[in-house]
């Protein structure tokens, strides 16, 4: 955050670090920007961080939110797991450290939400429309705009 705040074509950008559950701050936004942060929550708090995100938007406002979620299937789970270790060595943790950080994904599994849930979530939340841009595996980002349905 440090970094991005001292960078110029940032200056109108206001960043925040606090606990979204208890500290949100007063005002409208034009955007509100999420990553690998919601699925730490529980489902009831998940649910109402959406609704205080939505909230605070202005209209015309969107979420975006790239976080890690939780497959349709036992198949798709244990393929993705496989590649995540791979790539986790790969990229230089120890056997150990890999093991801890999905340890902490089977100890979060079950509340981490589907992609399918999670749309939801933001639809029954109030987001007039939910795109979901970009997926890879168990990360996704999605983005819920406030905007007057055009009667598509």
């Amino acid at each position: 955050i440090r970094e991005a705040e001292n960078r110029p074509e940032l200056s109108g950008v206001r960043f925040l670090e606090a606990d979204i559950r208890q500290n949100w701050p007063a005002g409208r936004y034009d955007a509100v920007f999420s990553h690998l942060c919601l699925h730490q929550f529980t489902n009831p708090e998940r649910s109402a961080i959406v609704r205080r995100v939505i909230a605070s938007l202005k209209p015309g406002g969107v979420f975006v939110n790239g976080d890690m979620f939780r497959p349709n299937c036992t198949f798709a789970e244990a393929l993705y797991r496989r590649r995540w270790m791979d790539a986790m060595l790969n990229a230089g943790l120890s056997q150990e450290e890999a093991d801890n950080r999905l340890a902490l994904r089977n100890e979060r599994f079950r509340n981490i939400d589907t992609r399918e849930n999670y749309r939801k979530k933001l639809k029954r939340a109030g987001f007039t429309y939910v795109l979901s841009p970009f997926v890879y595996e168990i990360y996704a980002v999605f983005a819920g705009f406030v905007v007057e349905p055009c009667g598509e």
